[in-house]
């Protein structure tokens, strides 16, 4: 019995190791290659949520601002802060944080422009005093570098999240390279 207990861990250790190494492997390299699709996911979402917002913001001070489009990115928005939250990013729950809390930031930002818009509106259809607008303009004022500062936040964050060490995911240079550029902008 000794013997055959034996001779089934030589054949193990002859045939098994050889696989076991190449086993574990490819499931680190699975893990990894799902961990870098939710990078990319929450990234791709942080930026483009990011961007809109900055577009809007543009427009605005251009006096080119569109309030349909705003409304239509608005739900742009929504719709990815419903997707990413649904996915959960179970392998990347830190990263799943920060994307939410970007998405609500650029959301938040997009309906501050529209409710200026509205107030310009209101006054030019004395629909409010000019005294009033001043008051309301002064709140939205406020309220756009709460977000503001909220939003530098949240990129410092991400930056950091990123520049960690321990990040060794498949891409992670190209990702880093992004996010410092964007990063460097927000100092």
């Amino acid at each position: 019995m000794k013997k055959l207990i034996i001779a089934i861990l030589v054949i193990l250790a002859v045939f098994g190791g050889k696989r076991l190494p190449g086993l574990v492997s490819e499931h680190i390299q699975a893990k990894n290659v799902a961990n870098t699709a939710e990078y990319n996911q929450a990234i791709s979402a942080i930026l483009e949520a990011n961007k809109l917002a900055l577009t809007h913001s543009d427009h605005f001070i251009n006096d080119n601002f569109s309030p349909s489009a705003a409304a239509d990115d608005i739900t742009k928005i929504r719709n990815m802060l419903y997707r990413i939250d649904a996915e959960q990013f179970p392998r990347l729950p830190k990263l799943h944080q920060i994307a939410l809390h970007s998405l609500q930031v650029s959301h938040e930002m997009i309906r501050i422009r529209l409710d200026a818009h509205m107030v310009i509106g209101r006054v030019k259809h004395h629909k409010i005093t000019p005294e009033q607008a001043k008051l309301d303009a002064a709140e939205l004022a406020r309220e756009t570098d709460e977000k503001l500062a909220r939003g530098k936040g949240i990129l410092k964050e991400l930056c950091n999240y990123i520049e960690a060490p321990e990040r060794t995911l498949i891409g992670i240079d190209q990702i880093r390279e992004q996010n410092r550029q964007a990063c460097a902008k927000n100092e």
